[in-house]
């Protein structure tokens, strides 16, 4: 072969692979979609108008879970809560303070849409800022409120994470709406997460602490035995969350109960039996009980409200708020024990009264220290503070509003719970579970004052 014909092959073949590294290169320059735009396909954002209305509706989300606290969504500031670990984290006292006067907590079962989907793969957080669905809500459709939800993955996580998985966990927040109207999450069936169910999510490689908390929060129905555990970890479950399989209580077996029958005839009598119930804690004899009465007579409003108590006493928030509207649209009143907070060193003690056409505050005394119509009482919130500096339990529940042109602040008194009371407490501080309960009594009371002063609660000016 002579040179000549060396030099063309030689030639060709240089242009062959500078034509192949070309489309190499160009390849490589057609980057895979990032998590975020993955994840944008997989949620369609809301658009708003410039006054906060729909202007085209998005994916419609399902609030799971307590700790979603909600700022109007004209506001430039928003109320940030935190995922992390498998556990829902409401924003801290020291958030709260950048939050304005004007935020409430979103409860479960609200739904809502996604406005915004920030990934940052650094720092292995997913930001999730949603808005209010009002007309799947039963409210105007308007974007009153939005949230801000922060999901931090484990460190590396997300470098090597698919797009299932990052929705895997922002599911155990903010699922899809199913289309079902239960607003409490859904639950595992009757059989609970079985040993299948943690091979598949171990598989998927979620974090330890996601599937620690799944199986914390299911029925579960684990076969623990030796070849078991032999087989859950040759499929790649780990240490800790075989310990949690072991640990987790066995599945519930149905039981055949009754409902409880109150001892009672009249109403005057169903009343008394209710509210002996009540004061010592049996909560589904207190609810027997005023059921009885409210049929003997659905006129009345005590009968309501004390369903609205047992309700509340038993943390079935949702039922209690309805059984609340009932009494106030029956014409009231409602009775919240409270401690009106007096400068910084004084707690006194007396009842909120909630009417139609009637908000006051009386004193264990006697005395009233104000008494004002729903359209004259203004600004009511509900605010919950950690009781000490980083502290972030047990906490301090705040209800403020403005009467007569004066401030007041209160703390709700919880039912069937102790907290630090007393002639001389400065301020009321609970555990965790009256602290929820005060927190559902100050929210609700805040927004059902606006609903009076508008005429919302229907049949409450009879």
């Amino acid at each position: 072969m002579s040179a000549k014909s060396i030099s063309a092959i030689a030639a060709s073949a240089v242009s062959f692979v500078g034509i192949l590294f070309t489309i190499s290169s160009r390849a490589q320059n057609v980057s895979a979609p990032s998590l975020a735009d993955q994840l944008k396909t997989q949620y369609k954002l809301v658009k708003l108008s410039a006054d906060s209305n729909i202007a085209e509706e998005g994916t419609v989300l399902v609030i799971h879970g307590e700790g979603i606290f909600g700022v109007p969504a004209g506001s430039t500031y928003s109320c940030p809560s935190m995922y992390v670990d498998g556990a829902l984290h409401a924003p801290s006292a020291d958030d709260k303070l950048h939050c304005g006067k004007e935020f409430r907590e979103l409860k479960t079962g609200e739904k809502v849409y996604p406005l915004r989907i920030d990934v940052d793969t650094k720092k292995n957080r997913v930001s999730l800022l949603v808005v209010e669905c009002g007309s799947c809500n039963g409210l105007p459709q308007s974007a009153s409120y939005k949230a801000l939800v922060v999901f931090q993955y484990p460190n590396g996580y997300m470098a090597a994470a698919e797009v299932s998985q990052i929705e895997d966990v922002i599911n155990q927040v903010v699922p899809i709406d199913s289309g079902t109207s239960d607003p409490e999450p859904r639950q595992n069936d009757s059989s609970g997460l079985t040993n299948s169910d943690i091979i598949k999510l171990a598989k998927a490689k979620l974090p330890d602490s996601v599937i620690i908390a799944k199986i914390k929060s299911s029925s579960c129905d684990f076969d623990t035995s030796t070849d078991a555990l032999i087989k859950l970890k040759q499929a790649g479950v780990s240490d800790s969350v075989l310990q949690a399989m072991v640990e987790a209580p066995p599945p519930k077996q149905p039981e055949e109960t009754k409902p409880s029958e109150p001892n009672c005839s009249d109403y005057p009598a169903c009343i008394s039996s209710g509210n002996v119930s009540l004061g010592s804690a049996h909560w589904d004899d207190a609810l027997a009980a005023f059921q009885a009465a409210s049929s003997l007579d659905g006129s009345k409003a005590d009968a309501w409200e004390g369903m609205g108590n047992a309700h509340l006493g038993a943390t079935r928030m949702g039922e209690a708020t309805a059984m609340w509207d009932k009494a106030l649209v029956t014409g009231g009143p409602l009775t919240f024990p409270a401690c009106h907070i007096r400068g910084f060193n004084t707690c006194e003690w007396g009842n909120l009264i909630l009417g139609p056409k009637n908000v006051s505050f009386t004193l264990s005394a006697g005395q009233q220290l104000f008494a004002a119509q729903p359209t004259q009482v203004l600004s009511p919130h509900a605010y919950q503070y950690p009781a000490a500096e980083g502290q972030a339990s047990p906490q301090i529940v705040v209800l403020s509003l403005k009467a007569g042109g004066k401030n007041y602040r209160f703390h709700m008194i919880p039912f069937g719970v102790a907290c630090n009371s007393g002639p001389t407490v400065v301020r009321v501080v609970c555990p965790d579970e009256g602290s929820a309960q005060a927190f559902a009594i100050s929210n609700y009371i805040s927004q059902a004052i606006p609903k009076l002063a508008s005429g919302a609660l229907a049949g409450a000016s009879k």
